[in-house]
């Protein structure tokens, strides 16, 4: 964290007082302060733990030629840690990390990308994108996209979201990320084609394959409750 936080937060609380009360202001001030050197500093511990834990499930070191571009990505899990970012956001971040070190594919640019789709999902939408993974067709099965849709529908619905609408609300807000793209079936599909459905892109498929989407939330729930 940087001086220039530490002193516009001084300033924020120092100028709430009014110039009567100048001692208390800087008695405040100070206080205030520490307060937010504590708050990161225990943001820190805890993002630097849930890295750790994701790296030791990785198979593979960093060495001198990863230096640079994990600097990079580094600094961008460091700010997502003091923006408050949830933990499970933090593991999903230090899971990607993690699959770019095994891969040997570590990239700032594209960490930084997926940083930005990954830090402020909310944990429904995590939990949404991991069940259109878990019951995509595998090992040559086909299915399709509507039939995956309505199996996820089926699975979330009231388990994880109330209604039918929220889960829609959903999914329609990860549009926004490109995990997930709306279609509208054929007119030869069912009962004339109606209804808009979901499903997953590319992009939510590499993400899984750098970070096990399912796992994250597992190990999530796992060092939660270990806390509890």
């Amino acid at each position: 964290m940087g001086e220039t936080l530490l002193g516009l937060f001084s300033a924020v609380v120092s100028d709430r007082l009014s110039a009567d009360h100048i001692a208390a202001a800087s008695t405040l001030a100070t206080s205030a302060t520490e307060m937010l050197k504590t708050v990161m500093r225990r943001r820190h511990a805890v993002a630097a733990d849930i890295l750790s834990e994701e790296l030791r499930e990785g198979t593979r070191t960093l060495d001198e030629a990863d230096l640079p571009e994990a600097a990079a990505i580094l600094y961008r899990y460091q700010r997502a840690a003091e923006e408050g970012a949830a933990k499970l956001n933090l593991r999903l971040l230090a899971a990607v990390f993690a699959g770019q070190s095994t891969q040997k594919s570590i990239a700032a640019d594209d960490f930084l990308y997926l940083a930005d789709i990954l830090a402020p999902l909310k944990r429904e939408e995590v939990i949404l994108l991991g069940t259109f993974l878990k019951l995509h067709p595998r090992n040559g099965d086909v299915k399709a996209p509507r039939d995956v849709y309505a199996a996820v529908v089926e699975e979330l619905v009231p388990a994880v979201f109330e209604s039918g609408a929220d889960f829609r609300a959903t999914a329609g807000a990860l549009l926004r990320t490109g995990l997930l793209v709306a279609n509208v079936p054929p007119a030869t599909y069912g009962s004339g084609g109606n209804g808009l459905y979901y499903e997953s892109t590319n992009l939510l498929f590499r993400l899984n394959g750098l970070a096990d989407i399912e796992g994250v939330v597992y190990r999530s729930d796992a060092a939660a409750n270990q806390t509890e």
